[in-house]
């Protein structure tokens, strides 16, 4: 479980590029959303997440392929599912906020799944370029 006293140090390290690949899992990603979304709001969110996972991605020695490392569409997803929690919880404080999205149902890595099918959301398209969901629409 992400240390949500210290949620700063982790985006430092991410940004840095310096937090250690073992570290980078999915909760510290949806961390990383989480405060990008609470300070910049979602537009901004977006891209600072998507300029940061690709140079992470390649400082801690992987690639972005068109089968590997930064997927587009999973990021925009996640991105929006942050900005619609957080809609729900309004004059929560940052640690608040991240603690109580990751673990809420809204943190479950199947959640893209509710609104994409596995061949979409999988494929090498939507990998390089947002995809619209073919399940249910966001909303």
């Amino acid at each position: 479980m992400i240390d949500c006293n210290n949620i700063q140090e982790l985006v430092n390290q991410f940004e840095q590029e310096i937090l250690p690949k073992e570290q980078w899992t999915h909760e510290a990603h949806l961390a990383v959303g989480c405060f990008y979304v609470f300070t910049y709001g979602k537009d901004v969110a977006l891209e600072k997440i998507r300029v940061n996972i690709i140079k992470y991605n390649v400082a801690t020695g992987g690639e972005n392929t068109t089968s590997s490392g930064y997927h587009e569409t999973i990021t925009v997803f996640w991105i929006w599912n942050i900005q619609r929690f957080l809609e729900k919880q309004p004059n929560k404080e940052l640690k608040a906020f991240v603690k109580s999205f990751i673990s809420s149902s809204f943190a479950d890595k199947n959640q893209p799944f509710i609104y994409y099918s596995k061949d979409l959301l999988l494929s090498t398209q939507a990998r390089l370029k947002f995809e619209f969901p073919d399940l249910l629409p966001f909303v």
